[in-house]
C-alpha cells in the first residue's frame, strides 16, 4: 500500500540516512577486522622523524601526510593522494633529506 497526502509528505521530507567517518573507521576495525592502533603505529614510525624536524607536510612515496599543531605537539591531520593536491594544504614538503 503507497502512503498517501500527509504520510507522503512526511516520508518525502525524511532526511537520508549518514555515516560518519568515525563509524566507518569503527567498522573497518571491529568487522573489517583492520588494526587501527597498529596503523597509527606504523604511520608514526614513518613521519616522527620529519614532524620532530617541523615538517608541516610530508612526502612519502605518491602520498602527502599533512601535519597540523595541536597544544600537545604536531598531529596528523589528513594524508592525500598526489603531492600537487598538497598545494592547497602546505608548500612545505619532508623528502628526508631536508624541508622545501
Amino acid at each position: 500500500m503507497r502512503p498517501r497526502g500527509d504520510q507522503a509528505v512526511a516520508m518525502a521530507r525524511k532526511p537520508r540516512l549518514r555515516v560518519t567517518d568515525h563509524c566507518i573507521v569503527r567498522y573497518l576495525e571491529r568487522v573489517g577486522g583492520f588494526d587501527i592502533t597498529g596503523l597509527r603505529t606504523q604511520i608514526t614510525a614513518r613521519l616522527q622523524a620529519a614532524a620532530d624536524a617541523g615538517a608541516a607536510s610530508i612526502r612519502v612515496e605518491d602520498h602527502v601526510f599533512i601535519l597540523g599543531d595541536d597544544p600537545t605537539g604536531p598531529v596528523v591531520v589528513t594524508v592525500i593522494d598526489k603531492p600537487c593536491d598538497a598545494e592547497g594544504h602546505q608548500r612545505r614538503f619532508w623528502d628526508g633529506g631536508g624541508r622545501r
